[in-house]
């Protein structure tokens, strides 16, 4: 699954904020749900809590067709407008004893994004990554398997074979190609996500 490049330089948190003293079997929440901010849309969240160590998540999102920036690929500039839908299941580990503010998290993901680009003189090709299942694999902050109020930040990679991209009528399949080779194609694209949610 590929779609726009994401830079994700530059996003600060202090991890010390997210690391609240000691644990207290009392607060283990084993359900939790939240919503999710990224490039790739909003999502609703499930978890389940097998342990204070190990969740399993399930998830819904998309992103409804939206006007995103103006690219310059080859010499030629396009407007990209991109939407998706997708799906997944993730499993989420909290390897470090005393630190389950930290987490490993790797998944898989099924669904379409549908990229648009549109030079000045109005000529369109169509990007759609529909493979599937895509492979997700990062780190996570915050998200304690506690009860009450949970947030967190999520920074993965996601791994996919890239899109079809398909020429409007008369348009130049050397520019279709042109797009295929562009980064906005990658086989990996770097992903974040904001959530927030209430663990019970």
């Amino acid at each position: 699954m590929r779609s726009m490049p994401i830079l994700t330089a530059a996003l600060g948190l202090s991890v010390s904020g997210l690391a609240i003293a000691d644990d207290h079997e009392g607060d283990f929440a084993q359900n939790s749900v939240n919503v999710g901010l990224s490039p790739f849309g909003s999502s609703i969240n499930y978890g389940y809590a097998f342990s204070g160590q190990t969740n399993l998540q399930f998830t819904i999102g998309g992103l409804p067709s939206t006007e995103l920036a103006t690219f310059d690929i080859d010499g030629t500039d396009y407007t990209v407008t991109s939407g998706s839908s997708w799906t997944g299941a993730f499993i989420n580990h909290r390897p470090v004893a005393g630190a389950d503010w930290f987490r490993l998290n790797f998944g898989i993901g099924i669904g379409v994004i549908r990229n648009n680009f549109t030079d000045a003189d109005g000529n369109t090709y169509d990007a759609v990554f529909s493979e599937a299942p895509v492979g997700y694999t990062g780190i996570g902050f915050g998200f304690r398997p506690k009860k009450g109020l949970q947030y967190g930040l999520d920074i993965g990679l996601l791994f996919g074979s890239g899109p079809t991209v398909t020429p409007g009528e008369g348009n130049t399949s050397d520019a279709a190609d042109a797009i295929a080779a562009s980064p906005l194609s990658a086989d990996i694209l770097p992903n974040f996500q904001l959530g927030i949610g209430w663990g019970f």
